[in-house]
């Protein structure tokens, strides 16, 4: 049964690289991205070494990172298949990172996609066109001023709220949808973030939550980027095959619901009175101009 819903999730993987194919031929970027990144979260699903039975071993995480984020920046759906792509370059990785170890020289793409993507294989993290930081490590950092700006809400919450009644029922609300927000960003990244604001971050989150969400426990951002989320069927009462599947990204508030026992109209309207109070706060903030702030960390903090 595992080994099928394996197979159907690689067949849906290249029916979505057929997608992006045909997505390329036309002006639509916006579903574009939303095909490739639903192809990124089935890659996890099948590939990432984490999710194994057995125990990962450290160079095969190395080895993930890289192809996930080859994959991002080097795929052509005219060249070839996802699956076919992602085998392909995993099996390399894996083989680089155990040559590394052994100090000998990586093993050549010639012939490869990558090729024509890149003139140096010794780094698949792309500048951005101002010619400094690249764009995964500015995303990093920005969302780790804009967590640390939204920890400062939650952990001062009653001096910002005037002590009114009920504000432990909504604090209680605000920290869960923070720390989901949290989960969906690190879980959603191809290379582990470093935050500078760590200890405030996680200080700020419930970790009730998290344990409820993911494998294993997990009390530290690197724990929560190397563990896997539950399946989906296991914290939401739900049939079909999405029960199978891992809780999607965003972690949407069927799952905050479920795990406070309320039915989600309830967990929906704190939602907004949540996002309510993040854009005020943001729009104060001096993150209110962050390209990565406006367009994807806010993402995570916001269910449509």
């Amino acid at each position: 049964m595992e080994q099928k819903r394996k197979t159907d999730k690689k067949s849906r993987l290249n029916e979505l690289g057929e997608r992006l194919k045909s997505l390329s031929k036309i002006d639509d970027s916006a579903a574009y991205s939303a095909v490739k990144l639903e192809i990124i979260r089935l890659l996890d699903e099948v590939y990432n070494p984490y999710n194994k039975k057995r125990p990962c071993k450290s160079y095969e995480e190395d080895a993930f990172s890289q192809t996930m984020l080859e994959f991002w920046t080097s795929f052509d759906p005219e060249k070839g298949s996802v699956t076919g792509f992602f085998t392909d370059r995993f099996t390399k990785r894996k083989k680089d990172e155990e040559r590394k170890i052994k100090k000998l020289p990586k093993i050549s793409l010639e012939g490869s996609q990558a090729d024509e993507d890149s003139d140096d294989d010794e780094s698949i993290d792309v500048p951005d066109e101002k010619g400094g930081i690249t764009f995964e490590a500015e995303g990093h950092l920005f969302a780790d001023l804009t967590f640390f700006e939204i920890s400062s809400l939650i952990l001062h919450f009653a001096e910002r709220h005037n002590k009114k009644q009920g504000n432990d029922t909504r604090r209680g609300y605000f920290k869960l949808f923070y720390t989901s927000g949290v989960v969906s960003f690190v879980k959603m990244l191809f290379i582990e973030p470093v935050f500078q604001h760590h200890t405030q971050i996680i200080k700020a989150m419930n970790f009730g939550f998290v344990d409820y969400c993911m494998v294993k426990p997990c009390r530290l951002v690197s724990e929560i980027y190397h563990t896997s989320l539950k399946k989906y069927g296991e914290v939401y009462n739900m049939a079909g095959n999405d029960a199978h599947d891992l809780i999607p990204l965003p972690i949407p508030d069927t799952v905050v619901g479920a795990f406070l026992g309320v039915a989600k109209s309830t967990v929906s309207g704190h939602r907004n009175s949540y996002e309510i109070e993040i854009e005020q706060l943001m729009r104060t903030s001096h993150l209110a101009e962050g390209r990565f702030l406006n367009e994807k960390n806010r993402s995570v903090h916001k269910q449509v």
